[in-house]
């Protein structure tokens, strides 16, 4: 076999071992989502573009938010954008995104069998969790379970409401790229 030809394998057997490690290591390659069909660094538009085109959207400042079902639940899911906004550009960037379950009307009530059926299935999609917290807040509990990937630390919060056996629950994707932006952000 020419030399030619052995570099060629010994290249393709290295990127297939790059990939193979990346998959290991980090959970997602490259080509995944971060958060929906978007990635971290997207501008509002780029993330509409990426959305089911069905879906109402209304962007207030530097949230975009979309109604949806997932999983049998009706969710309000938000886009959450850094950046400046000014009359002739508007440079938004895409650092992290949100799951809200929705109750309707203070009605309903999610009970811990919808809180295990979520955590369920986040530890289907993403392994197990990195670490849970409890904390007793306001009369009632507040659960925190994180998980991670390459690029996103998903963070379930499942707060029993006065400790009424009734939750809310709450799923936040956050870029670990823009880090700094979030907390900025946030701080305001």
């Amino acid at each position: 076999m020419p030399t030619y030809s052995k570099i060629i394998i010994a290249i393709i057997i290295a990127a297939v071992g790059l990939y193979v490690a990346n998959s290991i290591f980090f959970g997602l390659d490259s080509t995944e989502y971060d958060f929906r069909n978007a990635k971290w660094g997207m501008s509002p538009e780029e993330v509409k573009a990426s959305e089911n085109p069905e879906l109402e959207s209304g962007l207030g400042g530097k949230f975009l938010f979309y109604a949806d079902t997932l999983a049998g639940y009706d969710m309000l899911i938000s886009y959450m954008f850094a950046g400046q906004i000014t009359t002739e550009n508007t440079s938004l960037i895409l650092i992290a995104g949100n799951c809200n379950v929705l109750i309707d009307d203070g009605f309903q009530r999610l009970d811990i069998d919808d809180a295990n059926k979520i955590y369920e299935l986040l530890t289907n999609e993403y392994g197990k969790p990195r670490n849970e917290l409890e904390v007793e807040v306001d009369n009632g509990t507040l659960n925190t379970i994180t998980w991670e990937t390459k690029s996103t630390e998903i963070v379930l919060s499942l707060r029993d409401i006065r400790g009424s056996g009734s939750y809310s629950i709450d799923i936040a994707y956050l870029s670990k790229k823009y880090r700094s932006q979030l907390e900025s952000t946030l701080d305001y």
